[in-house]
């Protein structure tokens, strides 16, 4: 049994200090996603690697969690995607307008 506390808390420990180690950055589509012990978390500015001093990189500007990232990224969307749907509507109604006179 005292075997098996102490791995426990080996491990936790191991896991403890060795977690802010692991932060991984990966950029797809503009965007640095970084993930470490918190979570994916995005970097909207300029990440900056990890050197030999510092364990971790650092981001030149916000960070936002990952599902705060969604929210803004789907509402962005469904704005543009209004926006669309709106200079179809015009065109639509510049067409009907033409094929009118041509009639």
């Amino acid at each position: 049994m005292k075997k098996l506390i102490r791995f426990a808390m080996v491990w936790l420990a191991f896991f403890i200090m060795g977690s802010p180690m692991q932060c991984q950055a990966q950029e797809a589509a503009g965007y640095t996603f970084i993930r470490g012990p918190m979570g994916t978390q995005v970097c909207l500015g300029r990440y900056v690697p990890p050197t030999a001093d510092a364990v971790t990189g650092v981001c030149d500007g916000q960070v936002l969690d990952l599902a705060q990232f969604n929210s803004i990224s789907n509402k962005l969307s469904a704005d543009r995607l209004d926006q669309a749907t709106q200079i179809l509507e015009a065109i639509d109604y510049r067409l009907a307008v033409s094929n009118d006179k041509v009639e």
